[in-house]
């Protein structure tokens, strides 16, 4: 439970959050409802799931900035995550009201 809570709280390496948490972790909740589509208790995982891994590379990218600024070193992936994890929140809301609006 407490590699959880750090994981959250960004205390765990962007790269290691944003690949395995992130990326990995979504792909592969979201094969569960590939084979559980109209399960409600699947929907309902995928969703925790989702906010759980993007508040965590949220936080992580946070603490990455603040410590490259730090280092007098470039913060680039840590933007790049937060624009990354914005377009991933964006896009399937938009495919929302293109297709079922």
């Amino acid at each position: 439970m407490k590699l959880l809570i750090d994981i959250f709280k960004g205390n765990f390496s962007l790269a290691k959050t944003f690949w395995l948490v992130n990326i990995l972790g979504n792909l592969i909740t979201g094969t569960l409802i590939d084979f559980k589509p109209s399960s409600t208790l699947v929907m309902l995982i995928y969703f925790v799931y989702f906010l759980y891994s993007f508040i965590s590379t949220w936080n992580s990218s946070t603490k990455y900035i603040a410590l490259q600024k730090k280092n007098n070193a470039s913060p680039f992936w840590g933007y790049a995550s937060k624009i990354i994890i914005v377009l991933f929140v964006y896009i399937p809301i938009e495919w929302y009201f293109v297709i079922f609006l």
